[in-house]
């Protein structure tokens, strides 16, 4: 239901990016060639940490 490999490869993504783990190491990881889609998962996950601060005030 919704589960398929894109998008266990997000949440792994997302879990190294949150862990702190450098965007280059992340792309090297997962066999991406370009930062550009490892920077798509990043830019998403600070969006939510700003809206979730945001609604913790």
């Amino acid at each position: 239901y919704g589960f398929n490999t894109h998008s266990l490869r997000y949440a792994f993504v997302t879990y190294l990016a949150k862990k702190g783990v450098p965007t280059q190491l992340i792309a090297k990881i997962t066999g991406h060639k370009y930062l550009d889609y490892i920077l798509h998962y990043t830019q998403k996950i600070q969006a939510e940490d700003i809206l979730s601060n945001l609604f913790s005030l």
